[in-house]
């Protein structure tokens, strides 16, 4: 069973071009373990390798996990679509491509954005082959709308700082600073602990997306923005968790909240002393909350819906 340091590259072609999209796949296969799999979708700059082991063995110690990076990013051949619902066609092309019928999905930070998107068009999308079970949102953001809380002074200030590191100097003080920053020195700890887990976890590891990758993302991020999916959540019937660090400087916790109050079916959890990093300073809690939202029936356990 393959974990996040074993697992292998993997590559499917897609599209009428066929250009090659990387992925990995973690865990017991589907039929043995009988689970739903788990789809990890990443954020700004980082690839499939940047991924904390302390978030994703336990996850995939559970269920299969499919780790992958979108066109453009990582392994993945082509250049990173303009617009994140082009993002979210490309992960399902992938499912479709897979013959994987029904995923459960995960979205952290910009990958958050592209997770929703596929919650939103997947079934419509692949007509009828694919479709998304329960959605987790770990520290991101709805598109723009009454009440979303947008980048200004630091949170600019932090988000520039993640598009602009190129040496590995710059990315550890970007990722501690942005994802930590605003929080106690016991955060700050656990995020260098992170980083060299991260660091440490595989053999052949690929740096941070450059800056053409950067660029195309923050185009695709601010169209997703203005035209993205605050109203349609209304519509997304499907359980999703939503969680997030109380001190988040990129992506406030403010419209995580916003969220909840928008999906009909919502689960909400706030990390304290913790920012952006929130998933990876408490790995254990975490994935212990989402195994027990994806199968807590299953096991026993159930997971009470937030009321605030």
């Amino acid at each position: 069973m393959a974990t996040f340091s074993t697992a292998q590259d993997l590559f499917i072609p897609l599209g009428k071009d066929g250009q090659r999209m990387s992925y990995r796949l973690l865990g017991p296969s589907p039929s043995s373990s009988g689970k739903t799999p788990l789809v990890m979708l990443m954020g700004f700059r980082s690839t499939m390798d940047q991924w904390d082991p302390a978030l994703i063995d336990p996850l995939a110690a559970q269920r299969p996990v499919i780790l992958t990076d979108i066109p453009g990013v990582g392994r993945s051949e082509g250049t990173v679509p303009l617009s994140i619902a082009e993002w979210a066609q490309s992960v399902v092309d992938l499912l479709i491509a897979l013959k994987i019928p029904q995923v459960d999905v995960f979205g952290y930070s910009l990958g958050g954005c592209n997770a929703q998107m596929v919650a939103l068009i997947a079934e419509g999308y692949s007509k009828g082959r694919v479709k998304v079970r329960r959605l987790v949102l770990a520290g991101t953001t709805s598109s723009d709308g009454p009440g979303v809380k947008r980048f200004k002074g630091p949170e600019l200030e932090a988000f520039q700082r993640l598009a602009a590191a190129q040496t590995v100097e710059q990315h550890i003080e970007a990722f501690l600073k942005g994802f930590f920053g605003r929080c106690s020195e016991k955060s700050w700890a656990e995020g260098e602990k992170s980083w060299k887990r991260i660091a440490g976890a595989r053999k052949e590891m690929m740096g941070h997306s450059g800056k053409e990758v950067a660029k195309r993302q923050g185009i695709a991020f601010a169209k997703f923005m203005g035209e993205g999916s605050l109203e349609k959540l209304k519509g997304l019937k499907i359980p999703v968790l939503i969680a997030s660090g109380f001190q988040d400087l990129l992506l406030p916790m403010e419209n995580s909240y916003l969220m909840y109050k928008m999906l009909p079916n919502a689960y909400l959890h706030l990390y304290p002393d913790s920012g952006h990093g929130f998933l990876y300073q408490y790995a254990d809690h975490f994935t212990f909350l989402i195994n027990l939202f994806l199968d807590g029936e299953q096991s026993g356990g159930t997971l009470v819906p937030s009321k605030l």
